[in-house]
């Protein structure tokens, strides 16, 4: 049967030593020591790792009796040339027959926004109320109303206490994207009665103001989901303003205990964050007399913090 003789291995000394002949490397230990470590060096244990005939100082040892097998996942193939390596890649552990899993597919309204932001909050002294100017831009207000616009808006008429128009958006990746845009950058060091902030509900209300709308003094209430989260802020966005001659009037006031009330200006991107139920501070949106006025209103959710 032919011998295969796989590769070489060549044994060399350091630079320092290139003064010494092989006479004095070889006294230096017997020589069945020397034969022990060369077959050390070449990974075999028994005696078919014999010296090649060379010049010193250089020594080489040849491998002449057995081929080494190589574990999966690489196969060794015999060649009149070279052997030949084939690499089997697996699939690694824990992996779907089907592959991974996709990502959950975004709306077209979920993808509006431009960038991510980092606001700056307004605090007012006489009022627990937030203003957040610019948190979307004129571009993105004009899409969500452009959105909103093409559903169906409901009517909700109550004499002397609301005159309105609405759609709800149930849309969680527009309600993610919207809180990722910057409000969660902003509420991350917030705790609340051992809660922090996690997103917003899923529900996103937009409220159309046409010529004599309004809502009358009232207070928000919190929302409690099924998996036990609750809603603790409300968040309103003017989606146009009257600055930009959009309409007239429609200004939201806040109604201070033994104060006077506090006026916000509408402002188109101009956010306002203010709590619920007993922190509530009583408030109104005041008459549009002209034109027709947007506000986005959402649900800030909390959830219990970690211990």
């Amino acid at each position: 049967m032919r011998r295969s003789y796989v590769g070489e291995v060549s044994v060399y000394r350091s630079n320092a030593y290139q003064g010494l002949r092989f006479a004095d490397v070889q006294n230096c230990a017997p020589r069945a020591e020397l034969r022990a470590r060369a077959r050390a060096y070449v990974g075999e244990e028994d005696e078919d790792c014999i010296p090649a005939a060379s010049s010193a100082p250089e020594r080489t040892w040849r491998k002449v009796n057995k081929v080494s097998t190589l574990p999966l996942p690489v196969s060794l193939q015999e060649s009149l040339t070279s052997p030949h390596v084939q690499l089997v890649i697996q699939a690694p552990q824990g992996v779907p027959k089907g592959g991974r899993p996709r990502c959950r597919t975004r709306s077209a309204l979920s993808l509006i926004f431009e960038e991510n932001r980092f606001p700056e909050p307004l605090y007012y002294r006489n009022v627990d109320c937030m203003g957040i100017p610019s948190l979307l831009s004129q571009k993105e207000c004009e899409k969500i109303i452009d959105f909103a616009e093409s559903c169906h808006f409901r009517d909700l008429v109550r004499l002397r206490v609301v005159d309105l128009c609405y759609v709800d958006i149930r849309d969680a990746s527009f309600a993610e994207a919207l809180w990722k845009s910057g409000l969660g950058w902003l509420l991350r060091t917030v705790r609340l009665d051992g809660m922090i902030p996690c997103g917003l509900n899923e529900v996103v209300r937009i409220q159309k103001f046409v010529q004599g709308g309004h809502v009358a003094l009232h207070t928000d209430r919190p929302i409690r989901l099924e998996d036990g989260r609750v809603s603790k802020y409300s968040l309103r966005i003017f989606l146009n303003g009257s600055t930009d001659k959009h309409f007239e009037g429609g200004l939201s006031v806040f109604h201070v205990p033994f104060q006077d009330p506090v006026v916000f200006e509408p402002m188109t991107g101009l956010a306002l964050l203010y709590p619920q139920g007993e922190l509530c501070t009583p408030q109104e949106e005041a008459e549009v007399t002209f034109g027709t006025k947007y506000v986005l209103r959402a649900d800030v959710i909390f959830r219990p913090a970690l211990p």
